[in-house]
């Protein structure tokens, strides 16, 4: 009978998690807060975030330096209090949703068409890029498969939901994450925002491994 019981509210939580409608029926009831002084980590993560709700819905949530009232303000950037290394966090509140992480002081303009103006993946911490990137995967279904638009899958539908359900996560170590290509098929905007999409970084030197003997030495 406890089992049971157990079950029961077990299937009644999971029925009534708390959503939040992001846009609804091909409408926006959301925007996109990037604040007065974003870093290059949050610039792109709005600008990768309004890209990818758009072509799941046909809907352009708008980005906005302030917060909208009556609106679902999702904050991408700004208050990364307590965070370190890539710490990514995703934080809900009252008619929000905060996308937030460690980002270095890069503050350079982001340009969406030029590659040149992203945030690197070289020695340089992109933790509010990287929650939008945890947002749209675990709270939206996308997928990130390969380089370029082609191969990011998603379920389009007019009215997107996402479960109120906070999520944080720090790696456990530096890692050197890299990928080396051997062509240049793809345009080199493709290949940049494919790297940050796979959330590749350097923080340590890349070393061939023909320089592995030396651990032996």
């Amino acid at each position: 009978m406890k089992h049971l019981f157990f079950c029961i509210l077990l299937i009644t939580a999971v029925f009534c998690q708390a959503e939040m409608i992001l846009v609804e029926s091909g409408k926006s009831n959301s925007v996109i807060v990037s604040g007065t002084k974003p870093t290059k980590s949050a610039q792109l993560g709005a600008l990768e975030l309004q890209h990818h709700i758009m072509r799941m819905t046909g809907v352009k949530i708008p980005i906005s330096a302030r917060a909208e009232k009556d609106k679902i303000n999702i904050y991408v950037g700004g208050d990364n209090s307590g965070l370190k290394d890539e710490t990514a966090r995703i934080k809900f509140g009252p008619k929000s949703i905060r996308l937030t992480g460690n980002d270095s002081p890069e503050f350079g303009k982001v340009d969406y068409d030029d590659y040149k103006t992203f945030p690197s993946y070289r020695y340089q911490f992109n933790g509010s890029l990287w929650a939008v990137y945890e947002f749209l995967e675990k709270y939206c279904g996308i997928r990130f498969y390969g380089i370029g638009d082609d191969f990011v899958t998603y379920r389009p539908q007019k009215t997107l939901r996402v479960a109120e359900k906070d999520w944080q996560h720090t790696p456990k170590m530096d890692l050197f994450r890299d990928i080396f290509l051997h062509t240049d098929s793809h345009s080199k905007r493709d290949v940049a925002l494919w790297r940050l999409r796979w959330r590749l970084a350097e923080f340590t030197p890349p070393a061939n491994h023909n320089m592995y003997s030396m651990y032996f030495r």
